[in-house]
């Protein structure tokens, strides 16, 4: 017997991203909060702080934050506590050998300073999404 995998169910206070055929949509333009939702449409606010209206069949709930994202953030404003905050100042300053010995014990946090350091708009979402 075959089980379909449920859909997620988009909330009003989720961040989704937009998908569209004729439009490419950037990375760093998509990660949205949705604040209403009517008729199958979800009323977004952008990054730029505009609003849109999306039908929600177009939609995608973007997962939640890693444990890495989250000590990131708290590293970025000094309140990681000290272990969190000795390991991503540790991997400000580490080789790529290294970085990767940190990668067997850490990788949600190396992948979250990696995106940090590479990705443009990274911070700007994942603040948003704190």
């Amino acid at each position: 017997m075959k089980v379909e995998a449920e859909l997620e169910v988009i909330k009003v206070g989720d961040f989704v991203k937009r998908s569209d055929e004729n439009y490419k949509i950037s990375e760093t333009e998509n990660c949205n909060k949705v604040v209403e939702i009517k008729d199958g449409v979800a009323k977004l606010v952008l990054n730029s702080g505009c609003f849109i209206d999306y039908k929600l069949k177009l939609l995608e709930k973007l997962p939640k934050l890693t444990k890495g994202e989250k000590d990131l953030f708290f590293w970025q404003f000094n309140k990681a506590g000290s272990f969190k905050s000795k390991l991503f100042d540790l991997l400000c300053v580490a080789d790529s050998y290294n970085m990767e010995l940190l990668n067997k014990s850490f990788p949600e946090h190396v992948k979250a300073y990696k995106n940090y350091i590479n990705v443009e708009g990274y911070w700007n979402n994942l603040k948003d999404r704190m």
